[in-house]
């Protein structure tokens, strides 16, 4: 396992995005399109899914 310097807070574990990818995901929250409503939802399902795919999420 990596060690990494990481804020932790209970089961959460927080990382940091480039301000650029952070206002990208902003603008898809604001546009309501897609039935995001922050940044922790939109982000937590983008990991997920790229899990899926590589076969380390059930």
């Amino acid at each position: 396992m990596m060690e990494t310097k990481k804020k932790e807070r209970g089961k959460w574990v927080y990382v940091g995005l480039p301000k650029e990818i952070a206002d990208r995901i902003d603008k898809i929250i604001e546009s309501r399109q897609w039935g995001f409503r922050s940044r922790n939802g939109y982000v937590l399902e983008a990991v997920k899914t790229d899990l899926k795919v590589r076969g380390y999420y059930p």
